[in-house]
Parts: structure tokens; sequence; C-alpha cells
């Protein structure tokens, strides 16, 4: 099934609670506006190299030295060609984030050129930022994350999205062929949400929780990789799998990851591994890049058995 596919109507209602008249008509408008999307050919919103890598940041701290090193750590990812970073603080508001998040993008447009080279055919040829929870903001950024809590704030911001798209191509003709590049994401925490998401047309599931982890200590059981080959699973037979990006998040590590991987998932994101002090970013992204490969090598050696 191709990725621009929209299932009907009823199916897309059951996967948003019905909260309001208005929530529906704006539903109904989602449905209209994708079925004029262009075919699945076009490539998908977010196209990375998989398996990949996601940066997600802890809170912003408050002292100038600690903001430093923070911001350290994000120009260190993109000069390590992490091709995703998301910032995840669940304290500062919208206007006390946009400083950060335009500072944030001039490191990875400046950084860009440090890895990114033109001959390499990526379909960014840049680290995409993403915000998580705050889908009012736009300027500087390349999308937006939502907790599982907030799927029914997805198909407005999908709405809204496809609606610049249409005025963008009123003004350029020759791009009307091109899907909008701001990319909408979903934690999940269940194959009954996971397959509400995909529904609603986001680009990639973010699954947790896979191992213990410190930016949960509250958490004493997880879902686990279990979790990520029921999901992956539950996809494929919906017929929504190709449409979508799975990325595995808790307690990740070089050392775990390719049970992850194994189990279904497309990526994977990491918070603490890469944000702790003492950690050395770019040895960790090439010891990530180590399993990704390996994993890669045996994936075509499988396939070159069949042939």
């Amino acid at each position: 099934m191709g990725r621009n596919r929209v299932p009907p109507i009823p199916l897309l209602i059951t996967a948003v609670p019905l909260t309001s008249l208005t929530l529906i008509v704006w539903i109904i408008s989602v449905v209209a506006l994708r079925q004029q999307l262009p075919p699945s050919t076009t490539p998908p919103k977010l196209s990375v190299p998989t398996p990949y890598l996601v940066y997600v940041t802890p809170a912003i701290p408050a002292g100038a030295e600690e903001q430093k090193a923070w911001f350290e750590k994000v120009q260190q990812c993109a000069q390590a060609g992490v091709p995703l970073v998301q910032i995840r603080d669940k304290v500062l508001s919208a206007e006390a984030l946009a400083p950060h998040v335009t500072r944030c993008r001039e490191q990875l447009d400046a950084a860009a050129a440090h890895y990114w080279q033109p001959q390499q055919q990526h379909t960014h040829p840049k680290t995409l930022l993403i915000i998580n929870g705050h889908p009012e903001m736009h300027i500087g950024l390349d999308g937006v994350h939502f907790p599982e809590d907030s799927l029914e704030r997805v198909s407005m911001v999908l709405f809204r999205e496809q609606k610049r798209q249409e005025e963008k191509e009123e003004e350029e003709e020759e791009k009307q062929r091109q899907q909008l590049a701001f990319v909408t994401g979903v934690s999940v925490h269940s194959v009954e949400a996971a397959v509400k998401a995909a529904q609603m047309g986001v680009d990639y599931l973010q699954v947790g929780t896979m191992y213990l982890t410190g930016s949960h200590p509250e958490k004493l059981e997880v879902e686990g990789t279990a979790l990520m080959t029921a999901i992956d699973t539950a996809l494929r037979e919906a017929q929504l799998r190709d449409r979508v990006l799975i990325c595995g998040i808790g307690g990740i590590t070089p050392a775990n990851c390719e049970a992850v991987l194994r189990a279904g998932a497309d990526g994977v994101a990491v918070i603490s591994g890469i944000a702790a002090v003492d950690n050395d970013v770019p040895r960790t992204v090439a010891a990530f890049r180590e399993v990704f490969a390996r994993l890669d090598t045996a994936s075509k050696n499988r396939g070159d058995a069949c042939l």
C-alpha cells in the first residue's frame, strides 16, 4: 500500500477521540486534502538511511556553562552526521524555546558543511531539527513530535501543513508534486496507539520504553523489544508499515541496540547515552554505526543467499 493513501473516513474517525464537532471537521478536512497528495512514487517526507540514530536532548539548563555544554552536544551530533535532533523540554514555553531553536538551527546549518558532502545523495542535506510538544512552533524547525496523549492534535498539524503546501504550490508551480518537508512524529507505548498514529499519516513512531532508563527513573517495568515486534507486526498486517518509520527509545546503547533493530525498528533514539557529561559524541555515534553496518551487511548476505 502506498504511503500517501488515506484510509476511509470512518477508520480515521475511530483513530481519534471525538471530543468535539470541530475535531470531526478537522479530520474530514485532512482526509479530503491528503487524498489529493501525489502518488506514492514521491519520496517520503522523512527519508533517511536506515538504521538511523536520533539524539533526543534533555531539558535546556539554566546556567551559562551548562547551556554551553548542551549546545555543544547538539553541534557534535550534527558534525558526526546524526540525521535527527529532537529538542525535548517539558518546562519552557514556546516563547522561551524560540531563541534556543534559532541557535540550534544556526549550529546545525553550520555543521552541515562539515559532514554532508554535495556528492552524497541524501534527501535532507542537513540534520533535521524536531521540537517535542510545541506544534505552534515552526520557524527554524523541520518537524514536530507529539506525546502519545496528544494524538488528537496530529490531524490539526497535518491539515495546517497541507494548507501551507497548497499555498506554496500556487507560488511555485514546478513544486506542485513535492510533499512538505515538515515531519510529524508521535511517541507510542502500545500497539493500538501505533496503529492509530500510522492511520493518521505521521512520518515516524517513537516506541518506548525499550530498557530501563535514567530519563524515567520512576518506571520500574518497561515494554521492551516485545512491543517493538508487536507494533511492527500489527502495522504490516494493517498494510501501514511502508508509510512510517519506527524508532525505539529508552536506555538504548551501542551494546543493546541490535536487539531493538532486530525486533523491527528502523532506528534508535538516545538521550543520556549522548547527553552524559563525559560522553565522547563522535565515538558513541561511531559505535552505533558499527552495529548498523554489521546488521546491514548481514541483511544483504541473507538476501544474496536467497537468490
